[in-house]
């Protein structure tokens, strides 16, 4: 039995080493960012210049599929944009099944009749979803350079004014600026979303960027040369981040990405757990993808070490989900030991991994180095962390399983993320009609994992040892959180589809 034990502790400090070396890495970053931050505020800010004449042709692609809260919003705001009317060409790329094709038509309509060159391109089908619809309207596309946003992003009006002066240099293919969040601050899932992001959006990518290391257009919020897209190969459907996957292959041919550190455009936060979780699975699994596709090809490129290293951690860090839920399964069974053989054979571990959670907060830290100045922003990222820590070890299920049937190279459909009805004055009702249906596909997987863990922490308060199990205990606390959140949402999502029902029945009753 003893030897069991060690060959479990052994294969648990190796896992703790791969995600020590995931937060170094991580840590590299935020040196690299804070470098940056105190040096070299990031490439020149420079506006295009006064004669239109110099300046090219550009085609917005705007990728929509039923999203009658934020279309018109969108497409009024994207024909706001500061640009020359005669080298603007806007592209709605609508594969809506609902009334967002109407919506979408009237405000199109609209603004052609002020001579705005707008177009709404349908398909049959939605063969591979987003990326599909990028592909066909890049084919029918008249710009050297094609802006994308997604539904909920509002671009401010000089977005192309600062970002299109970058691609006078040839070698730039794409140019990605920072997101902005309009919703922020409206509960503790979008603030621990905004820290997520913000440190994905200034840390990575800024990091990446500075050490000359391959980063990724993140889906919005940037512009591509087409000629770039085509030479990489186009849009692909083969993963669920057609972003991500793109972005290496057009890297891995020689062309050079541009990231300015600067919010040019705003988008909204799930505010659901629900839509949140189905937006982090479709995230987690395409990554796992991209990883499982393109690590080889890294690997054989004609890069530095540097940047193969850097790559690899890129690529794989979804995958890490899946490390650290093995990790968990694997430090259950130490609640079986006496403290003696808790401390001959799992210590190590432990200590690891109590190193690297101290290191990671590091790295959350750099984008908010300026709050932290004070004693009430430094509690105030405290609380936070705390959130995000609950969330993050609550997502350990779903996301590690999600991460598992990417690599295995298992397909699976596209699911939109929600998006909330900016036009409510209250909270988005969780029974909106967008929203996962059920409760979904890894639920009663996590009340397992939830039960399992729940008796390895009883266990080891039983033998004295509980200081032993804090990754079980964060995670059993973030399980909690988030299976008590998807039975919420559950409950009120069937109890307004049960009220819609009754509806028409009471109606007609007070008719008769």
């Amino acid at each position: 039995m003893s030897i069991l034990f060690s060959a479990l502790a052994a294969l648990q400090s190796v896992l703790c080493w791969l995600l020590i070396a995931h937060v170094v890495l991580q840590l590299t970053l935020a040196r690299s960012y804070l470098r940056r931050a105190k040096f070299a505020p990031g490439p020149k800010l420079v506006h295009a210049p006064p004669d239109a004449g110099a300046l090219p042709h550009v085609t917005i692609q705007l990728p929509v599929y039923n999203e009658r809260h934020v279309i018109e919003r969108l497409i009024d705001r994207v024909a706001a944009l500061d640009y020359p009317r005669d080298r603007l060409e806007i592209q709605v790329l609508d594969d809506s099944t609902d009334e967002t094709v109407a919506l979408a038509a009237a405000r199109i309509a609209h603004h052609r009749a002020r001579g705005i060159n707008i177009h709404h391109l349908r398909r049959s089908d939605r063969t591979d979803f987003k990326a599909g619809a990028l592909r066909h309207g890049l084919a029918l596309a008249k710009g050297e350079l094609i802006a994308i946003f997604d539904a909920d992003f509002l671009p401010e009006p000089d977005f192309l004014q600062l970002t299109v002066p970058h691609f006078a240099d040839p070698k730039i293919g794409m140019v990605q600026t920072r997101w902005g969040h309009a919703n922020r601050g409206d509960s503790m899932l979008t603030r621990v979303q905004s820290l997520m992001l913000d440190t994905h959006l200034t840390v990575e990518q800024v990091g990446r960027a500075e050490q000359n290391c391959f980063f990724n257009f993140n889906g919005t919020a940037g512009v591509w040369r087409a000629s770039t897209i085509r030479d990489a190969g186009n849009w692909s459907g083969d993963t669920l981040t057609e972003d991500l996957d793109l972005s290496y292959r057009a890297q891995l041919r020689g062309w050079r990405f541009l990231y300015l550190d600067f919010p040019a455009a705003t988008g909204d936060l799930p505010d659901n757990v629900r839509a949140f979780r189905s937006q982090q699975y479709r995230w987690i699994k395409g990554g796992a993808q991209c990883a499982a596709r393109l690590l080889p090809r890294v690997l054989k490129a004609p890069v530095g070490w540097k940047v193969k290293i850097q790559a690899c951690e890129h690529l794989l860090e979804t995958s890490f989900y899946l490390a650290f839920l093995t990790l968990l399964v694997l430090t259950v069974p130490m609640a079986a030991l006496t403290r003696v053989e808790v401390e001959t054979a799992w210590v190590l571990p432990v200590l690891l991994f109590a190193l690297t959670m101290g290191a990671l907060v590091a790295v959350y830290a750099a984008p908010q180095r300026m709050q932290l100045r004070s004693l009430g922003g430094a509690l105030r990222f405290f609380l936070l962390w705390n959130g995000f820590v609950i969330v993050s070890t609550g997502l350990v299920v779903h996301n590690g399983l999600a991460a598992l049937s990417g690599l295995l190279g298992r397909k699976s459909d596209f699911v939109r993320t929600p998006k909330r009805d900016t036009a409510r004055t209250t909270k988005w009702s969780v029974g909106d009609i967008y929203l996962p249906k059920g409760l979904g596909r890894t639920f009663f997987l996590e009340v397992a994992m939830w039960a399992f863990l729940g008796a390895g922490i009883v266990v080891a308060f039983v033998n004295g040892t509980p200081e032993f199990m804090l990754g079980p205990i964060v995670a059993f606390l973030g399980l909690t959180y988030m299976l008590g959140s998807c039975l919420r949402d559950f409950f009120v999502q069937w109890s307004d589809a049960a009220r819609t029902r009754a509806l028409p029945a009471a109606s007609g009753a007070s008719d008769d």
